[in-house]
């Protein structure tokens, strides 16, 4: 079995063998293609992004998705005759077990698997038949915007004509945003500060180097450019930077990463770390500053519910055989319509069987044409009491809005104690299972 080290350099070799025989392959064609996916609409990460990337633009694939043999199959496709996969690496921590006991040692260990995958470029799948959701782009300004207000991170404007990322008093200093002749310019150079501010102590936490030329430097200046090329691509935005369309910017990489494989694997996966930071950080304060309350969101609903509706489903069902399953290691204690109380003692698994009222819920969905215009793309409002999170999303260009609401466990304890209590004033027999 292979070793982590061993599986690490094995897709760097491959990255770095791509790179050598890609024909004028540039930096910017490195990190313009769509993310890639998998056949649920997952996206991978780290170094598995540029891997992809890279089999995506070598083979001119039109589509970055991919899937696992198993996957194609489940999803009614073949591999095509001679097709060759593509290494990704799986990675999560795990409880480590004695060895003789089998008992949990208290202690987290990595997990390291590779797995063969295929675009589905190389296989009889179309992407229209796969029904994914397509992908969100974000908007660069609010990105920006969001990010400063709740990071703390002040963006200074300056006429020094170089734009830097200060640690010791955590603000970006750039050129004003007139004196870039390309404002995609301008929004590469300031994701480049930002990915850069996000190894501050006081977020992620990064060894950023603090001397020109050494290792941790070239690691961070790595890490800022694959973080701002990763934001330029949420935001939807093709850096056309003349540096970077050159090929000899990304060979001029190339020695480093040969000189040391885990430089890419790092900077890949710190990378990838900082722009899920700045994303989810920017959307905080922007979204409640849209919707400030379970009302406001409710009455958008019905105004757009009174148009037509062409599809509603009222929940997806994870429990085929109709019951509600729920882990509960505490007593379930509560009283039924009448006062009356009722307990369950040392139960960890209660299962309750019913007719046709049990379900775990999961999620519903409504679909509505529109006719009116609405100046959002996306609400959200998250009942965490209620064990509720809901979504309205608007598809401008299909004149369209999808309101989604989700339900996790605390939703699904609540409906479990609500239908125990309604079976019990019913007077129905119910079957637990110790």
């Amino acid at each position: 079995m292979a070793s982590q080290k061993e599986l690490k350099d094995g897709i760097v070799d491959e990255i770095i063998k791509k790179i050598e025989t890609t024909p004028n392959l540039t930096w910017n064609q490195m990190v313009n293609v769509e993310f890639p996916r998998n056949l649920d609409g997952r996206f991978y990460n780290g170094a598995n992004i540029i891997n992809l990337n890279l089999s995506t633009i070598g083979k001119d694939y039109s589509s970055n998705i991919w899937g696992t043999f198993k996957d194609i199959e489940k999803a009614g496709g073949k591999i095509l005759k001679g097709e060759k996969s593509t290494s990704v690496l799986f990675f999560k921590m795990i409880d480590e077990k004695d060895k003789i006991t089998g008992e949990e040692t208290g202690m987290r260990i990595p997990l390291f698997r590779e797995y063969k995958v295929f675009n589905i470029g190389q296989t009889t799948l179309q992407e229209k038949d796969l029904k994914l959701e397509p992908v969100r782009k974000e908007n660069p300004e609010k990105v920006i915007e969001g990010y400063s207000k709740n990071s703390g991170v002040e963006i200074k404007t300056s006429l020094e004509g170089t734009a830097y990322y200060s640690p010791s008093l955590d603000y970006i200093v750039t050129p004003p945003i007139e004196n870039y002749k390309n404002i995609d310019k301008y929004y590469s150079t300031v994701f480049h500060e930002i990915t850069h501010s996000t190894g501050n102590e006081k977020r992620l936490n990064r060894d950023m180097g603090k001397i020109f030329g050494n290792e941790k430097y070239a690691k961070e200046e790595l890490v800022a450019e694959l973080g701002a090329a990763f934001l330029m691509n949420t935001c939807g935005i093709k850096n056309d930077d003349i540096e970077k369309n050159n090929a000899a910017y990304l060979k001029s990489w190339l020695g480093v990463l040969k000189n040391d494989k885990n430089l890419l694997y790092d900077a890949a996966k710190y990378s990838q770390k900082a722009h899920d930071y700045v994303i989810e950080i920017s959307e905080v304060k922007l979204e409640k500053e849209i919707v400030k309350d379970e009302k406001e969101i409710n009455n958008i609903i019905k105004e757009i519910e009174k148009e037509k509706i062409i599809k509603s489903i009222e929940f997806e069902k994870e429990n085929k055989e109709n019951r509600i399953i729920i882990e509960e290691k505490e007593n379930i204690v509560g009283k039924d319509s009448k006062g009356q109380e009722y307990r369950f003692e040392n139960i960890t698994d209660v299962r309750v069987t019913m007719s046709k009222s049990g379900y775990i819920a999961v999620k519903s969905e409504t679909i509505c044409s529109l006719k009116k215009e609405y100046d959002f793309n996306e609400l959200k409002h998250e009942d965490k009491e209620k064990g509720v999170m809901t979504k309205v999303i608007i598809d401008k260009e299909k004149k369209e809005a999808k309101i989604v609401r989700e339900f996790d466990e605390k939703f699904n304890k609540r409906m479990l104690e609500k239908t125990i209590e309604q079976e019990m004033k019913k007077g129905k027999d119910m079957e637990i299972d110790k």
